[in-house]
């Protein structure tokens, strides 16, 4: 392993205390794998990145979201990197064409690693798709549906919720944005 830099080990610190919080919140979300279904993904950076705290937001996947015991992503197949992310989201068809910016690091915490998708704070809030978008490659078994991220819906997280992806944020939240 590298020597780790300021910002990781800053970082690590960030994530490791978010995780003995045992809870999510406005502006961090736990995921034990990676997504199977791109919509999903989707409309978790765009929950986060239109976050109320008005703060960088933070996906760590890596850790169950139930227990917050850290399981790591170094044998996930799903995994994603900086460039995978970057490349997905010029897919959807945002409002204005302006996306969420988001850091893909991975950091190391007992022997797991933690992959930490930083969604950067900005002025450009709410962020929304003005075409719905649905992940066409998602075929999961058995076979069921796949999530759709709607067109001119906005969402956002409060406490540890997300706007569920067929509904509108409370209107005081979008006003608040």
């Amino acid at each position: 392993m590298e020597k780790m830099t300021n910002f990781d080990e800053s970082l690590i610190e960030l994530i490791e205390e978010l995780i003995r919080t045992k809870r999510e919140d406005d502006w961090w979300d736990f995921k034990q794998c990676h997504y199977e279904d791109r919509a999903s993904l989707l409309h978790d950076i765009i929950c986060l990145a239109n976050n109320r705290a008005d703060r960088d937001a933070y996906l760590i996947l890596g850790v169950e979201d139930n227990t917050f015991n850290i399981i790591g992503v170094e044998n996930d197949p799903k995994r994603k990197n900086q460039q995978n992310i970057v490349d997905f989201l010029r897919l959807p068809n945002f409002a204005g064409q302006i996306r969420p910016r988001v850091e893909v690091r991975t950091v190391y915490i007992e022997e797991h690693e933690i992959d930490v998708f930083i969604i950067k704070n900005s002025t450009d809030v709410p962020y929304y798709l003005i075409e719905n978008y649905t992940d066409k490659n998602y075929k999961p078994m058995p076979p069921k549906k796949g999530k759709t991220v709607q067109a001119f819906h906005i969402y956002t997280r409060v406490m540890d919720n997300n706007t569920p992806i067929d509904k509108n944020a409370d209107i005081h939240d979008v006003e608040y944005l």
